[in-house]
């Protein structure tokens, strides 16, 4: 049986997104999957948890 070639790696269809100016509390904890976006900033508090699907955009002012 002949082996067949591995399929090359996926790539984004898109560029990443910007991420904002975060100020992030040293007891929360962050997914490495979460996605923070926009251009405003976002303020993540004491002993919060973002899920790995959670997305947060502070597009249209401050989160």
């Amino acid at each position: 049986m002949a082996s067949r070639p591995a399929p090359a790696p996926k790539r984004p269809s898109q560029l990443p997104a910007s991420k904002p100016p975060c100020t992030i509390h040293p007891s929360a904890i962050i997914a490495d999957k979460a996605q923070i976006t926009g251009s405003h900033t976002v303020e993540i508090g004491e002993n919060a948890v973002i899920h790995p699907w959670a997305r947060i955009r502070a597009e249209g002012g401050k989160v």
